[in-house]
């Protein structure tokens, strides 16, 4: 593959540890890969990090989602100096872990805003300069949920709602984005082991119920959601648009009464077993 021939990848939240490793994947193809996060200097130090095994050259960029000054500014940055775009993979987000009753508007705006409409500005600037360009090459975007967009998780209203957001956009966007070449698909992780959840494992109670409500019996990698993105932005998935992976290890298909396969209730203990008790990720 020539340096013209190679595609151009943008990773939003490449800085962050499911962002780094999507990167990393799309770099060792041999992508050009622009680094875009709200950290500078953080985006600029994955970027010089990442391989570059085809002589391809990657750019880390300062983007702030909330704003759409600063999105369209990263990527004529990007596409300026690494060409045209063929992938966008929005990996950047926050959360909050706090009730209903208590959240403030504030901490909901903010989630709202850099999760939902951040994903927005960053799928319509890509469309844009897409459709620009009126060429015939294949263009994908993968977005970044989570199991909080597929089912609801507790104490987290606005992560929740964004998420369950980012799926229908992203619906919309396989069928409005189509004519110009351009597939839209999700990646809905389920419990990540990244540097941000890594305080959770030092609690074995955490650990033990994953074990229990997770059917391949732990949490994944970042690796994995990386290769989930790297199937769903490469050939071998030229078919497939609007569809939602959860890479969650099987959790949100298995929503059971009992943690235990062999309790009373599936065992069906003279055909009147009561339900176990339910058990959940926290």
């Amino acid at each position: 593959m020539s340096g013209d021939e190679q595609r151009v990848s943008l990773v939003t939240g490449g800085a962050g540890g499911i962002g780094r490793a999507i990167a990393e994947a799309l770099a060792g193809r041999g992508d050009r890969v622009a680094v875009l996060d709200v950290d500078h200097r953080a985006a600029t130090e994955v970027a010089q990090s990442l391989p570059s095994t085809m002589g391809q050259r990657h750019l880390g960029l300062r983007c702030d989602l909330r704003s759409e000054t600063s999105v369209s500014a990263a990527f004529e940055s990007a596409e300026r100096e690494l060409g045209g775009l063929h992938t966008l993979v929005n990996s950047g987000g926050v959360r909050e872990i706090v009730d209903v009753v208590r959240i403030s508007v504030a901490q909901w705006r903010e989630v709202i805003e850099v999760n939902l409409t951040g994903t927005f500005l960053t799928c319509r600037e890509f469309a844009v300069r897409v459709a620009r360009r009126r060429d015939a090459a294949p263009r994908s975007i993968v977005n970044i949920a989570s199991v909080a967009g597929l089912v609801g998780i507790s104490s987290r209203p606005a992560y929740s709602a964004s998420k369950h957001g980012v799926i229908g956009l992203s619906k919309n966007l396989s069928t409005d984005l189509a004519r110009y070449g351009i597939r839209v698909n999700v990646v809905a992780p389920g419990t990540i082991r990244t540097p941000m959840t890594e305080g959770y494992f030092a609690d074995e109670g955490f650990v033990s119920s994953l074990s229990a409500v997770v059917p391949l019996g732990a949490a994944g990698t970042v690796r994995d959601v990386a290769a989930a993105v790297d199937f769903l932005t490469g050939a071998g998935s030229g078919f497939v648009t609007g569809a939602v992976l959860a890479v969650d290890g099987g959790w949100s298909a298995e929503k059971s009464y009992s943690a235990d396969p062999g309790s009373a209730y599936f065992a069906g203990a003279n055909g009147t077993a009561e339900p176990g008790p339910r058990a959940t990720v926290p």
